[in-house]
């Protein structure tokens, strides 16, 4: 087939079915089809030359190494020097190659599917790396190039052409592992796209094909990158259930296959043929009223002078209060990449001091008001999300959040740094707040918004004029950074409830992608001016692909996503969680107080103005809580564990090493093995084990003298500890953890020894776990850096060398059982620290197949004590 006829071929079918769905959606007595005038349909749809766009694109691909590797790799025979996109359309038999054994096409070009061009699930797919350099590979205008060549050759059914829409959607192209449906690569799309504060600008990585927070800038390695979302327009169609799409997660309720979703089916791009345009100009309206929400709602809290005239001395509908990217340059940038956008938080201070014109802005801590470890607590809410544990004779689960309890300004507002009297400083406070002294405020970038499409003036020989005049938005949160930006809660599955036990004491694996709440209900259409977000639309946060194979694969399985070979971060919803406590990349907030003052769900909606104010003083209440939301904050819970309530300590569910929280000068590492003091990702120090006389205790942080809004302004958080951690090692520490929790003599919160194997498990444990150390080779042995030199005998050889059955990469975790009847003591030595002392520790190698243990009195300490190894 010639060029000019497969083009007619595809336009004419667009037009005729286009045709029809205008007779399907406006039918009334009367309707008939248009005349159709080949000729002008013709001229129309070739207005934009796909050919010449396609040409620049073999040339790209032939000037970067593209064609020789695909020729030479899958045995193809690609002539750049024909332009003509018909020949690309025919099936094509291609040899076996790492990285195209999830490619479900047969051909180069499949017209209107990228999943199934060749072409595309090179240039986009991070498995597909030729050995050419970095610089070779393609940027995300390349990648968005050969989009707009490939939905402009889709052709149309009636079906699809009925209940049309035009919508913006976030979108990216994923490897089988991480679909939805997990046969091939595929699109992925969401009405929903998370974008993250940074303090370094965004840095692309070509050979993953995705945005890093790691900075481009190698001396900022610590520091981290904002990492954009993208967002493309598209013609959509309206189904209800699973009709056409796959979803990744399932709501709660049960409701899905009653819900109505949208289906992207036709890319628009620049030029597009289908509408008479030539530009596509995105629109984004963000706001962050964090601040503004908490000083309205406790009005009498807010220190707001009023000068003599009447004024009062802050305005609190400007900055910081509420920030708006429609009136600040320092909130939100939107980057055109070719059809598509980037929607970016600026780079700037994680955390700044709350001014306006120059002035800081305070709030009053008062005696009566509720604190909790050193921030005011604006709400209580109870045990959500906690592991239910009062029967165990019963199924544990976890008790559900009622939504009863709207987050509607900031739950937890730091309250550490006292002003100083009548002088210009701050005292910053060791400990819990005591009232009353007035309390600085401080600001962050996280916003929540919209994005959309000015197409109230386009117009269409093809498209109804209440389609193409009418753009639906996508929602746009702009949130917190992602400390595993490589993990998702779906790359943790198998740790919570999946054997009817949890590694989650609190929070859990409960994914974004399932929640089905309505976006703000309060934010503004930039382009409309009216009430963005339909008062019914609960499902902006589904992520999905379409359910299109051309090709069955077999033979190959993707659905252990942590045996991935390729590491590459996304910005769909399925790598947030959906646990609201307050919430980690978003919460939910109710303006409808019904008359007997409660709430109900149904009128929750989606907004960041109740997260932690700042992020990072929530963030460190959700670290001490088990990490809470598992795949994006640490879990720091054995850093902070002896501060719990003795009734319910957080365990550590997914272990951190200790060179990765910190090592105090005291501990054994340092003092012993003479590694150099650290601190951790967050600028805090882990637990370490002491000897004084006969008894053992764990010196440990104490989480009211923890700031990590004092260590973000100082610099003292490092983000490259984590952020190369892959699923496949979080499994394994959560795994290691697993056994060594069934194989010990567990206590429980009480600290009773649990007999009954069917309520041991990580999320109940007692014990705490003090010391872990990775161990590269047991057959080379460990450092032993959590194991006091004297401890045991006069050298620490008999913990660090492999017991019989213990070989390969492991684990050297230490756990404390520590004496609950016995006060927790303030160590003498440093302000922050305490100490608390041990009945019992347990020495584990472990392996994901082996263990080896033994136990230590920690309250009598004997020179002559042997050790008995358990398996």
């Amino acid at each position: 087939m010639k060029r000019r006829d497969f083009i007619t071929k595809t336009a004419l079918t667009t037009f005729l079915l286009s045709e029809l769905s205008s007779f399907n959606i406006l039918a009334s007595p009367g309707s008939s089809l248009k005349d159709v005038d080949f000729d002008k349909v013709n001229a129309a749809l070739l207005t934009e030359d796909a050919s010449a766009k396609f040409k620049v694109l073999l040339k790209w691909m032939l000037d970067n190494g593209w064609i020789d590797y695909l020729n030479k790799t899958l045995s193809l025979n690609i002539n750049p020097a024909n332009a003509d996109i018909a020949a690309y359309t025919k099936n094509q038999t291609f040899a076996k190659a790492k990285g195209f054994d999830d490619f479900m096409g047969e051909k180069l070009i499949e017209p209107g599917y990228p999943a199934g061009s060749l072409l595309y699930h090179a240039l986009a797919s991070p498995r597909v790396r030729p050995a050419i350099g970095t610089g070779n590979y393609p940027s995300v205008e390349i990648i968005d190039s050969l989009e707009d060549v490939i939905y402009g050759l889709r052709a149309f059914t009636a079906d699809e052409m009925t209940d049309m829409v035009l919508a913006v959607f976030a979108y990216e192209y994923r490897p089988a592992y991480k679909t939805p449906h997990h046969l091939h690569a595929d699109m992925v799309f969401s009405r929903t796209g998370i974008s993250r504060i940074g303090d370094c600008e965004m840095n692309y990585d070509a050979l993953n094909r995705c945005y890093t927070n790691k900075p481009a800038d190698p001396a900022k390695v610590k520091n981290i990158a904002v990492t954009p979302a993208r967002f493309g327009l598209f013609l959509a169609k309206k189904v209800t259930g699973e009709a056409g799409i796959t979803l990744m997660g399932k709501a709660k309720d049960g409701e899905d296959g009653t819900r109505t979703f949208l289906q992207p089916i036709r890319k628009i791009f620049k030029g597009d043929a289908l509408l008479d345009t030539k530009e596509l100009s995105f629109s984004e309206y963000h706001v962050n009223e964090k601040l503004n929400s908490l000083v309205k709602t406790f009005s009498d809290h807010f220190n707001n002078p009023i000068d003599a005239a009447g004024k009062h001395l802050f305005d609190i509908n400007k900055p910081p209060f509420r920030v708006d990217s429609r009136n600040s340059a320092t909130l939100v940038k939107s980057i055109g990449t070719g059809s598509s956008v980037l929607i970016k938080s600026v780079p700037g201070a994680l955390v700044r001091w709350a001014k306006q014109n120059g002035k800081q802005a305070y709030y009053t801590v008062k005696k009566q008001d509720s604190a909790y470890f050193a921030a005011m607590n604006t709400a209580y809410v109870g045990n959500e999300e906690v592991l239910v544990f009062d029967d165990l004779d019963k199924q544990v689960y976890r008790e559900v959040n009622p939504y009863d309890v709207p987050r509607n300004t900031p739950m937890f507002v730091n309250a550490k740094f006292k002003k100083d009297g009548a002088m210009p400083g701050f005292i910053h406070l060791e400990r819990n707040p005591r009232g009353n002294y007035l309390a600085a405020l401080f600001e962050d970038s996280i916003c929540d918004g919209c994005v959309t499409v000015d197409t109230q003036n386009w117009s269409s020989r093809l498209l109804p004029d209440h389609v193409s005049h009418n753009c639906l938005p996508a929602f746009s949160i702009i949130t917190a950074p992602d400390f595993f930006p490589l993990v998702d809660n779906y790359d943790l599955a198998g740790f919570d409830f999946e054997d009817n036990t949890s590694n989650f004491f609190e929070g859990g694996l409960y994914s974004f992608c399932a929640e089905r709440t309505r976006p703000n209900q309060t934010m503004e259409n930039p382009i409309t001016k009216k009430q963005a977000f339909d008062t019914h639309g609960d499902t902006f946060t589904a992520v999905f692909s379409e359910s299109k194979n051309i090709k069955v694969i077999s033979g190959n399985k993707y659905t252990e996503t942590s045996k991935r070979e390729y590491q590459s971060s996304s910005f769909l919803p399925d790598v947030c969680s959906g646990v609201f406590a307050p919430g980690w990349d978003i919460t939910y907030a109710n303006d409808t107080r019904k008359a007997d003052g409660t709430y109900e769900k149904v009128d929750s909606y989606l907004s960041t103005r109740g997260l932690g104010s700042p992020f990072a003083e929530d963030m460190k209440l959700c670290a001490a809580m088990n990490g809470m939301w598992p795949a994006a904050s640490p879990d720091a819970a054995r850093t902070y564990q002896g501060s719990m309530d003795t009734d319910y300590r957080n365990p550590t569910a997914v272990p951190l090493m200790d060179k990765e929280i910190g090592l105090h000068k005291d501990s054994p590492a340092c003092k012993e093995l003479h590694l150099f003091e650290s601190t951790g990702w967050d600028g805090e120090q882990g637990p370490f084990l002491e000897r004084v006389y006969n008894n053992v205790f764990v010196n440990f942080t104490d989480l009211a003298c923890a700031d990590y809004i004092q260590n973000a302004m100082n610099g003292q958080m490092d983000m490259s500890v984590l952020r190369n951690l892959t699923s496949a090692e979080l499994r394994s520490r959560m795994a290691c953890l697993k056994l060594c929790i069934n194989k010990l003599p567990q206590t429980n919160f009480d600290q009773e020894i649990i007999d009954d194997n069917k309520q041991k498990m990580v999320g109940l444990t007692g014990l705490w776990l003090v010391s872990a150390e990775k161990v590269d080779d047991w057959g080379k042995g460990a450092k032993g850096l959590g194991i006091p030199a004297d401890l045991v005998g006069d050298n620490i050889n008999w913990a660090i060398r492999a017991r019989k059955g213990i070989s390969g990469p492991g684990y050297l975790y230490v756990f404390a059982n520590t004496d609950k009847a016995k006060p927790i003591m303030a160590d003498n030595l440093s302000t922050k620290r305490r100490i608390q002392g041990c009945l019992k520790l347990y020495v584990c190698q472990v392996t994901e197949s082996g263990i080896a243990w033994t136990m230590i009195y920690g309250d009598r300490l004997t020179p002559a004590q042997k050790l008995v190894w358990n398996a």
